[in-house]
Parts: structure tokens; C-alpha cells; sequence
């Protein structure tokens, strides 16, 4: 004789309640994304430049190879 159809019991319920909750996360996380991406193809191009220029101090600082003044911020 069978066991009978098993019943999701409380812990299945909330498990189900957290995996929709994280569904819906992050489709909110990919269309803020989404707004972000849009919203720095928009930028002039001498602000992209400046970003970049900023990317490529940070890179150096990472890398140990920009001065002392560039370090302390001046």
C-alpha cells in the first residue's frame, strides 16, 4: 500500500514564499540595471572621459604606480 500524496507542509510554504521574494528581487536588480546602463549612454562625452580618466587613476593607485600627491588626493 502507498504512503499517499505527500502535503507541502509550513517550511515547503515559506521556502516557496522566499524563492518568488527572490525572484522578484532580482528582476528588480536587472531593470535597475537596465535604467543605470541607459542613463550613462546619455552622458556627455567629456563626463565619460572624466570617468574614464578617474578609472585609470584608480587602476594605477591599485597597482602601486601613480605619485604620492595623486595617493593623498592633491
Amino acid at each position: 500500500a502507498g504512503a499517499g500524496p505527500v502535503r507541502a507542509g509550513p517550511a515547503a510554504a515559506r521556502l516557496a514564499r522566499g524563492a518568488r521574494a527572490s525572484a522578484r528581487f532580482a528582476g528588480d536588480v536587472r531593470e535597475g540595471m537596465r535604467i543605470y546602463r541607459l542613463a550613462n549612454r546619455r552622458q556627455a562625452p567629456a563626463s565619460r572621459r572624466a570617468a574614464r580618466d578617474r578609472a585609470a587613476r584608480d587602476w594605477a593607485f591599485a597597482q602601486g604606480e601613480c605619485s604620492d600627491e595623486v595617493k593623498d588626493g592633491r
